[in-house]
């Protein structure tokens, strides 16, 4: 219920404050205290401009105020935290504080909110809405009582001051004009989003009835395909390990181990697939052109690369075979620093070797490799190894390593993280080859399967983080050979420092653990904006990185995004198999009975409770991942119109 304030009472703060362990409160502050005021004119027929301003009071109280300067009326009402939320629920508001606040400040912002101006009342209406339910649209109706005939001393009172306020704030806060700029920018795209929208909506209602029976039949034959190159991939592994290293095979393994190093063959667990490194290298031709040019030069970008080489002794080579490919490399590398970045183009150049070829790129991009005279030749072998590592799943491959690789790189350079945590050149370098290795070793099988089997790897690492200690574990062992060492020219604190993030953040992918860590990087962005000063701040920002990355394909443009879901069902619905020849009771969303139903209810909740919010959290802590959710959003929708 709003009450009016007397004209000689204070009505503004210089700041809001906070109330520690109130949400609401938290919501309040965060939407109308930290922007000063929000204010939203509109025109009326008979009144002309009629000017709403909503803001937060010295008391914490939240106050709106409504003129039209053509008159000399003021009308104000105020509320305190109870106050307000007892008129959402009276007037059937569903919706949390947070949205509620939020929606406000959309609809001041973008001029949307619905005035009513009479006599001695005056209304402003809001549409609440939240970014977790698209369906929710709720009205919420402020009353002002008029409080003033005499214009000048209150419109000072709950205008100008206010408002004057708010203009210091958008100055002095330079994040907030990029900011503004990009909502603008958003929402000039909308429009004509919209727009094309409608349009190719009718088309489809046209040609749907037409496509859907071809659809679908494509869709069996892709999948029919997918399965016999499986089959053949999987005989052409089989028929290397009989045909090759067969003075290798006469071995005892650990002799063969100490003496050639790199990935080994490793049995997880009878159901997946037994799996023998194949260490391969991409062509020299190409990794001496990476090699050459990187870090770019002034004046060249990623864009340019691809064309002739400026190393005369590249540029001889550059119109023969080997050119040819490596050209075809360099272009999908062009988009190396950009959140829409196709790994399967990577892949497809490479010929299967995106994982190497990215990690590759990306160290000598940053200049890692020769701030720490990293051996070309170490660091070949050892990026060799940890993609022979990586077995052929659906899923969990080394393209998927190749992708976290990128959207982890391009969250800490081109997202901000670097700067705003002032990363050394070990904790950056650690950075890097943790998205490189952070599955390496992995055999399809989640860590609860493990559990649920009694797996070798469950009880050595008693359950905790599986996989995650044993992707970490075997690339350490890698190491110890020198031929694989790239860390063998740092100093012994630089080692430990590169290790122990890696750690960090390698560990920080286990999901069992994701509650854990997203409280506490919500707990860490309301307190303050220093993230450089604590090496555990450090840490949780590099973990929630490598987490966003590793489950980026959600937010990522829907051709992307569509391809991953379709790999990651395939390997859902094998572990499925396997629980049911063990008669154990399928997990969650891995029946493949159950693909037209729960697999898209799956996606849409994953969105809802972990994806967005987090990619939310992330984007205030780093504005340039917005670009993410309006992404989620689309292929939330996707799934959404399938049911």
């Amino acid at each position: 219920m709003g009450c009016g304030a007397s004209a000689d009472k204070p009505a503004v703060a210089a700041a809001a404050p906070k109330k520690k362990g109130a949400s609401e409160s938290d919501s309040k502050v965060r939407y109308l205290g930290d922007l000063g005021a929000v204010a939203c004119v509109t025109d009326d027929k008979q009144l002309g401009q009629l000017v709403l301003v909503a803001f937060v009071a010295e008391d914490g109280n939240t106050v709106f105020s409504a003129t039209a300067p053509a008159g000399n009326r003021v009308f104000v009402a105020t509320f305190s935290d109870d106050d307000f939320s007892n008129l959402k629920d009276a007037q059937g508001v569903t919706l949390a504080m947070a949205a509620v606040y939020k929606s406000i400040a959309t609809e001041c912002l973008k001029g949307k909110a619905r005035i009513s101006m009479q006599e001695s009342i005056c209304t402003a209406t809001f549409n609440i809405t939240s970014v977790k339910d698209a369906k929710a649209n709720q009205p919420l109706t402020v009353s002002m009582d008029l409080v003033a005939q005499s214009f000048p001393q209150a419109r000072q009172q709950y205008f100008l001051v206010p408002l004057a306020l708010m203009i210091q704030k958008k100055r002095n806060n330079a994040e907030e004009k990029d900011k503004e700029i990009k909502t603008s920018r958003m929402q000039m795209q909308s429009v004509v989003w919209s727009a094309s929208l409608s349009r190719n909506k009718a088309v489809v209602d046209r040609v749907q009835p037409v496509i859907f029976p071809l659809r679908e039949q494509g869709a069996a034959q892709s999948k029919a395909t997918a399965e016999v190159v499986a089959k053949v991939e999987q005989t052409e592994r089989r028929i290397r390990r009989l045909t090759t290293n067969r003075a290798a095979l006469t071995k005892p393994q650990l002799d063969s181990l100490y003496e050639e190093g790199g990935a080994q063959p490793y049995v997880h667990l009878p159901d997946s697939e037994e799996h023998h490194p194949h260490h391969r290298m991409p062509d020299d031709f190409l990794l001496d052109w990476i090699k050459g040019e990187l870090p770019l030069k002034e004046g060249v970008t990623l864009a340019t690369l691809s064309r002739c080489p400026t190393d005369p002794a590249l540029a001889n080579l550059y119109n023969s075979a080997n050119g040819a490919a490596a050209q075809d490399v360099m272009k999908a590398f062009a988009k190396l620093d950009e959140w829409d970045m196709s790994v399967f183009d990577i892949e497809k150049a490479t010929g299967g070797q995106a994982l190497f070829t990215t990690a590759y790129a990306i160290l000598y991009k940053l200049g890692l490799v020769s701030h720490f005279n990293i051996d070309d030749k170490v660091l070949r072998n050892f990026l060799s190894a940890v993609q022979a590592g990586y077995h052929p799943n659906a899923y969990h491959n080394s393209t998927h390593g190749a992708d976290v690789t990128q959207v982890n790189y391009f969250i800490v350079t081109k997202g901000g993280l670097m700067d705003k945590c002032r990363l050394s050149k070990e904790e950056l370098l650690a950075a890097m080859l943790a998205g490189t290795i952070h599955d390496y070793d992995h055999p399809g099988f989640n860590n609860n399967f493990h559990t649920r089997t009694n797996a070798y790897l469950s009880t050595l690492y008693n359950d905790r983080s599986i996989l995650e200690n044993h992707h970490c574990a075997c690339v350490t062992e890698i190491m110890r050979l020198p031929k694989y060492n790239i860390l063998q020219t740092l100093t012994d604190d630089q080692r430990r420092v590169v290790r122990d993030t890696m750690l960090e953040m390698v560990l920080a992918t286990d999901m069992g653990n994701h509650a854990k860590i997203f409280s506490a990087f919500r707990r860490r962005i309301a307190e303050g904006p220093e993230w450089h000063e604590k090496k555990d701040d450090i840490f949780l920002a590099l973990s929630m990185s490598i987490k966003m990355a590793d489950i980026s394909n959600c937010g990522r443009p829907g051709f992307l995004y569509l391809e991953w879901a379709k790999n990651i069902s395939a390997e859902f619905y094998g572990q499925g198999d396997a629980e049911e020849r063990r008669s154990l009771s399928i997990s969650p969303f891995m029946d493949r009975r159950k693909d037209k139903t729960d697999f898209p209810k799956g996606q849409i909740s994953f969105m809802n409770y972990v994806v967005v919010p987090m990619f939310e959290a992330v984007a205030e802590f780093l504005p340039p991942v917005e670009v993410a959710l309006q992404h989620c959003t689309e292929n939330k929708e996707y799934w959404q119109s399938q049911s």
